[in-house]
């Protein structure tokens, strides 16, 4: 779990660490739970690489895929995700 305080905003993405192994079903989480008093939950969109890079490119653009259900991991891989929204990314869950 990593999770991202500041500007009144939390972002939370829940991502085993490690890598994963063929056979696998992952999902990725937004958040779990309420927001502690003061804080908000970040809107956004999560990206997720497969292949062990940063979802936030060099340029701060996208790269990766816009998460959308569960993956199946189809050989051992490293999943990579952040949420992004729009201008702001939270830190790198891995």
């Amino acid at each position: 779990m990593i999770e991202e305080e500041g500007r009144g905003v939390l972002a939370r993405l829940g991502l085993a660490p490690g890598t994963v192994e063929s056979g696998a079903r992952v999902e990725i989480s937004r958040h779990d739970g309420p927001a502690p008093r003061g804080m908000a939950f970040a809107d956004g969109t999560i990206f997720v690489t497969t292949d062990g890079r940063d979802p936030r490119g060099a340029d701060g653009t996208p790269q990766g895929l816009a998460y959308a259900g569960a993956l199946d991991v189809t050989s051992t891989t490293t999943l990579k995700a952040r949420l992004f929204d729009g201008s702001t990314w939270s830190p790198l869950a891995q």
